[in-house]
């Protein structure tokens, strides 16, 4: 579907996603619930959000033919069942249809059960996503949940097999992870054959206007680490860097020199209804296999660009990655427009730009176009 085909051009990470969702959310811990969910009738300790979206997707590719497939068909459910402030079930998913494959799947985003034995104690098994990290599209300080989509689509859910304690204060949390099943089929679940396992321990502290987190595991017999530091300033402006290295043998295979990334970045989120982001990216050694979705080179830049509110509450985002090694770069822009509560129209262009023998140069689509139609439940 549409985030598959712009996974090269775009560096997006999930391979299910369709198209923006902000009703629906990471499974987030006990009383953390960011936005305000849907209730089932009768006060019940169930909350949950639901979508369906079809969407047409058209794509051109530079030199040679494009191609088209419609309706593509996409449902949504996250939803959790809470129990006295101390047993929480949580389930995120999704199923998919692409017409011009005729293909149907189901995809297991998180699911699994959480346990406050104590008010700063709470215990983990499943599959979950807790992401911390500050950076736009791409962390490198966090090994486990290091991508995120692009701005102005859907959010990325997919969480990580883990088996988790941690200690929980207002201000501070340190988590101990057991992470025995990292590597899934395009299904969610895990593979039998060739499968990555380790353990990792994480901890994340704000302190008046300053944040930072600090992560640390062995995953496949190689030392991984992980670190940020966030500040904001005059109440508006996020400054942010990350850093992070990859000693197990899936990195070694595919960055067989330098694995230290690096990325910087500033944020501007104020009170008006605009924000700005600006990162800069330096991806270690690079790959020496690219693979589809991945930052091939080195150093990147990062810009993005959104305004809420604009006619009838719409808003619009705009994002563009360049190399800075090599003349190709990305672009992706998204329009959103609501219809009511529950309904949301969206038009999203992307566009890639490459030199012969350049990332994007070659057998890479250099324009896709996509219109969808969201019904949030």
């Amino acid at each position: 579907m549409l985030i598959q085909l712009l996974a090269m051009p775009l560096l997006l990470v999930s391979s299910v996603a369709l198209a923006a969702d902000d009703l629906l959310e990471e499974a987030a811990p006990m009383k953390d619930m960011v936005t305000a969910p849907q209730k089932s009738a009768l006060s019940s300790p169930f909350e949950y959000r639901a979508y369906l979206l079809a969407e047409y997707q058209r794509w051109w590719v530079r030199n040679k033919d494009g191609g088209w497939s419609a309706p593509n068909l996409e449902a949504g459910l996250t939803g959790k069942l809470s129990a006295a402030d101390r047993w929480q079930l949580y389930l995120d998913g999704t199923g998919t249809f692409t017409e011009n494959t005729g293909r149907t799947r189901a995809v297991l985003g998180q699911a699994g059960i959480r346990y406050a034995p104590a008010p700063s104690l709470q215990l983990n098994a499943g599959k979950e996503r807790t992401r911390k990290s500050p950076g736009l599209i791409v962390s490198p300080g966090d090994f486990i949940h290091a991508g995120e989509n692009l701005p102005g689509l859907r959010e990325q859910r997919t969480g990580t097999w883990n088996i988790r304690v941690s200690w929980q204060s207002p201000v501070a949390s340190v988590d101990a992870m057991a992470l025995p099943l990292m590597i899934n089929d395009e299904y969610g679940i895990p593979v039998s054959d060739g499968q990555k396992r380790g353990g990792a321990l994480r901890a994340f502290l704000q302190y008046g206007v300053f944040d930072a987190a600090l992560s640390g595991g062995i995953i496949d017999g190689g030392a991984v680490f992980g670190a940020h530091l966030q500040a904001f300033a005059l109440k508006a402006l996020k400054l942010y860097a990350e850093a992070g290295f990859q000693h197990d043998a899936a990195t070694r295979a595919i960055k067989k020199e330098n694995t230290l990334a690096v990325l910087v970045g500033a944020r501007y989120e104020g009170v008006t209804d605009m924000s700005f982001t600006a990162e800069v990216y330096r991806n270690g050694a690079g790959l020496t296999g690219a693979e589809p979705g991945r930052f091939a080179k080195t150093w990147y830049a990062i810009a993005s660009a959104s305004h809420a509110n604009l006619w009838r509450e719409s808003s619009l985002t705009l994002t563009h990655i360049q190399s800075l090694e090599e003349n190709s770069c990305s672009l992706l822009g998204r329009y959103q427009l609501p219809f009511g509560a529950m309904n949301t129209a969206g038009v999203t262009l992307g566009a890639t730009h490459g030199a012969a023998g350049t990332q994007y140069g070659a057998g890479v689509p250099s324009w896709t176009l996509a219109a969808d139609w969201r019904i949030s439940i």
